[in-house]
């Protein structure tokens, strides 16, 4: 509910997850409103038409254009409303081209990242509040039950210090002798390990569902070595695969509005998967030629 301090939490992790995400990717040739609408609407929203409108290129989120489609669920034609542009109709293929994040967005409603940013973000709001409980009942020892509605208003300024911090607390005598005290049971809440553990847990399973590896989540259980190489080989090609399948797709909008769009993983090892990738896509026979006849390669280097 808005106002509260679950909400503003769980605004503070889908503005963290939110960013995040967006800072994965780099679009290539693009201006910077435009490169804006694309991530937010591929990445967060599944799916983007680029159209031409007012002798510009134009990428916006759409809705189904309404014609009976081949297959089940797949667009044929969209609909852009636009407070600036106006409304745009066009047939996929003809008037303009569409990208989705994903397979999955291309015959339902898309949806890209933004449920697991949603679903994260409501998970770690949670976990911060029962960290703050924790923090609270290890400086409050007691619950204080008052009789009389003086000693309750009392009771409530002291919590209220005790909450804020306050290392140092008055209280007069007859108050402090006619409220009961009961145990809180602080000895019995859950250490903050576990939940520093979950928060680790919730976001090492996000980047992994984005397919980023991240090594550094905290687990009771040792990691054996080839779990922990078969993880990041998973975590490694997911994200390559996203990436190809983008660009696979701006292919069909470079070559309908004569555009250069392209779409760069901004992680520090994308070169080291880019090279990769281009390593698996070159003819074993030039791979094994280039290891067994290095001088050979040095020489024609020098002499060009």
């Amino acid at each position: 509910m808005p106002g509260t301090r679950k909400y503003r939490r769980f605004r503070f992790w889908r503005w963290y997850l939110t960013t995040a995400v967006l800072n994965l990717f780099d679009v290539e040739n693009m201006d910077p409103d435009m490169e804006t609408s694309f991530k937010l609407s591929v990445l967060l929203g599944g799916r983007a038409a680029f159209f031409r409108k007012q002798e510009k290129v134009w990428c916006l989120p759409f809705s189904d254009g309404g014609e009976v489609p081949v297959y089940y669920g797949e667009i044929i034609r969209v609909l852009v409303n636009n407070s600036v542009l106006g409304e745009f109709t066009g047939t996929v293929g003809t008037d303009c081209e569409c990208v989705y994040l994903t397979p999955l967005d291309r015959v339902q409603l898309g949806v890209g990242f933004s449920m697991l940013i949603d679903e994260t973000a409501e998970a770690l709001a949670d976990n911060d509040l029962s960290v703050r409980c924790v923090q609270f009942n290890k400086r409050i020892p007691t619950v204080f039950v008052g009789h009389t509605d003086p000693e309750r208003i009392g009771m409530e300024a002291v919590s209220e210090k005790i909450d804020d911090g306050d290392p140092k607390l008055i209280v007069q005598s007859p108050l402090n002798k006619s409220v009961e005290r009961l145990d809180s049971g602080s000895n019995n809440v859950a250490p903050l390990q576990e939940f520093t553990e979950y928060q680790q847990y919730k976001l090492g399973t996000f980047y992994t569902m984005l397919g980023v590896n991240s090594p550094w989540n905290t687990k009771r259980e040792r990691v054996q070595a080839a779990e922990n190489d078969a993880n990041a080989e998973t975590a490694r090609y997911n994200i390559a695969d996203i990436v190809d399948n983008l660009n696979l797709q701006l292919d069909a909008v470079n070559a309908m509005f004569d555009t250069d769009y392209r779409v760069e993983l901004t992680l520090i090892k994308s070169a080291e998967i880019a090279a990769e990738i281009q390593e698996e896509t070159v003819p074993e026979e030039v791979q094994q030629d280039a290891v067994s006849n290095p001088a050979d390669n040095d020489k024609s280097a020098e002499t060009s």
